[in-house]
């Protein structure tokens, strides 16, 4: 699939407040799970749009007229990779941008890897792009009980440093940025695994608290 990476710290439309940003992917192989209800088009009433599809039949269908010994390695790497994973496009006014998403599972619960593949920078120059790198983000992912509504639900960085600063969790992690106000998570992806764990079965009542300026509450669009 001809796919331009374009790194970036920042997934630009959907971050009006911080999200938490990790090196290492928040899944492992073992808890992936794919999860059929999540495929289709999805709208909120702010006029955002979430498509969610297959990684591996959008690859097909991009690639249909290609014969496998068209494909280069790279690709076929990429295919392997992502056979398990969705391609999601999301798109908030006229800002688009896609991702390659694994959701995974932790005792009963779903969540969603974001890792951004492709977005248009616009007027940023090559030099600046240079310095962006491409971070793995976490989501909580919730359906109605008739699976027409889903909550999108990003986990804020405000609450991460809340918690690192009230010394309620250890974690490995690196303050980054201009001013260093910014948290980029570093422990390996176990790790993460057991933090999840740990505050999925927290008391905090507002850890995943709907109405945070990166949550989503889209109703699937009926074809």
């Amino acid at each position: 699939m001809k796919v331009k990476f374009i790194l970036t710290t920042l997934i630009l439309f959907i971050l009006n407040g911080c999200i938490v940003k990790s090196l290492h992917p928040f899944y492992t192989e073992n808890t992936i799970f794919f999860d059929n209800r999540f495929l289709g088009t999805w709208e909120d009433d702010k006029s955002n749009k979430c498509e969610v599809y297959s990684f591996q039949k959008k690859f097909l269908e991009i690639n249909k007229k290609r014969s496998s010994s068209d494909l280069t390695t790279t690709e076929i790497e990429e295919f392997n990779k992502y056979k398990d994973a969705y391609y999601i496009v999301l798109t908030e006014g006229s800002k688009k941008a896609t991702f390659s998403v694994f959701s995974f599972k932790i005792e009963d619960q779903v969540f969603l890897d974001f890792t951004p593949m492709y977005i248009d920078l616009g007027k940023i120059n090559n030099l600046a792009s240079q310095h962006l790198m491409g971070m793995h983000t976490l989501v909580k992912l919730e359906f109605t009980n008739d699976n027409s509504v889903v909550n999108l639900k990003f986990f804020e960085e405000e609450k991460l440093k809340e918690l690192i600063d009230q010394n309620r969790i250890k974690i490995k992690h690196e303050k980054i940025g201009h001013n260093e106000n910014n948290y980029l998570l570093t422990a390996s992806s176990r790790e993460l695994q057991r933090f999840i764990t740990k505050y999925m079965n927290s008391p905090d009542q507002e850890k995943w608290a709907m109405g945070q300026p990166n949550n989503y509450n889209f109703k699937l669009k009926l074809k």
